[in-house]
């Protein structure tokens, strides 16, 4: 079971899953891609609601009341979306279950040996836990302006990753590409050939996450719980941050900003980071610009942009 791999470099593996589940807000989301002249199509496409009581998303503790009742969930939603043959997966784990962040070095490491113990001593320190609690995956980035190594790094823990592994098993699938929801939907990012640095921000059930890009690299991961009163002022602060600590003043380009919601929380980020970045052009990608549709209607691209970031990998 693959935890990240360098979507960066769109993988090696000659062969992804056309397929994906995605948990995002108390939902199960899966579907199929298909791609035709160069545009998607989620052609079979279905939920499911998991209750908090059957399934709360946590990074250090169990996630699955019930492995049987979740499996018999997901069986019930494949079969509505006339998935029930299909057995190579690809899944999109909730923001909370996974830390992902970019690591920098303070040293360079003089083996492999010694950038793994480099990075463990710092996720150690980053999540409270041992390692021996841990699963790690990391991806060297380029080199910081300092020629220091950069890292981007995802951390499980083993027993919480060992739940889904549980229900993969008893659905019989082998899930090949786990990764974390929005990885899943910065992979639209990725897609986008507009020139200049890219910004994801994902609004959840508890705040929201964002990715920023500059060319094939992450820059920053930032996961910010709020409420709706803090909203407006956290994203506020995450627009003046970019502005002042990542964005570069030589950098004409503007910004590219990809904002995954509901229409409020759109209107409210584009209205915040347009009051916030007085200095600094960006434009907004639309999700009508992502060449992604959807043959149900009643499905919204923030319900789907996970699952079928994930599955469009097949297409790379």
């Amino acid at each position: 079971m693959f935890l990240l791999s360098s979507i960066w470099q769109f993988l090696t593996s000659p062969s992804l899953p056309k397929v994906a589940l995605a948990f995002i807000d108390g939902q199960g989301v899966l579907l199929k891609l298909k791609k035709r002249r160069g545009q998607f199509s989620a052609e079979q496409v279905a939920s499911a609601f998991l209750p908090k009581a059957l399934f709360r998303p946590d990074f250090s503790t169990s996630n699955i009341a019930e492995i049987r009742s979740l499996v018999d969930v997901l069986k019930q939603t494949i079969a509505r979306a006339g998935l029930a043959g299909q057995k190579r997966w690809s899944i999109a784990l909730p923001e909370e279950v996974a830390r992902t962040v970019v690591i920098n070095l303070d040293t360079k490491p003089q083996t492999q040996e010694e950038l793994n113990q480099m990075i463990a001593w710092k996720v150690e320190r980053l999540v409270s836990l041992p390692m021996s609690r841990l699963r790690i995956s990391h991806q060297q980035l380029s080199n910081a302006s300092s020629g220091l190594p950069r890292c981007l790094v995802t951390v499980v823990e083993d027993s919480v990753m060992k739940e889904y592994e549980r229900v993969f098993e008893q659905l019989g699938w082998q899930a090949g590409l786990i990764l974390p929801r929005h990885i899943c939907e910065a992979s639209w990012l990725m897609r986008n050939k507009n020139l200049g640095d890219k910004l994801l921000v994902s609004h959840n059930v508890w705040g929201f996450s964002s990715v920023a890009f500059r060319g094939d690299d992450p820059l920053m991961i930032r996961l910010r719980e709020c409420g709706p009163e803090d909203l407006e002022s956290e994203i506020y602060r995450l627009a003046t941050y970019y502005q002042e600590k990542i964005s570069l003043a030589t950098n004409l380009t503007p910004l590219n900003l990809l904002v995954i919601g509901d229409q409020n929380q759109i209107e409210l980020t584009t209205r915040t980071f347009a009051d916030a970045l007085a200095d600094t052009k960006f434009n907004v990608i639309k999700p009508t610009e992502l060449g992604l549709s959807v043959s149900d209607s009643s499905f919204q691209f923030n319900q789907v942009a996970a699952a079928a970031g994930l599955a469009a990998l097949a297409y790379s």
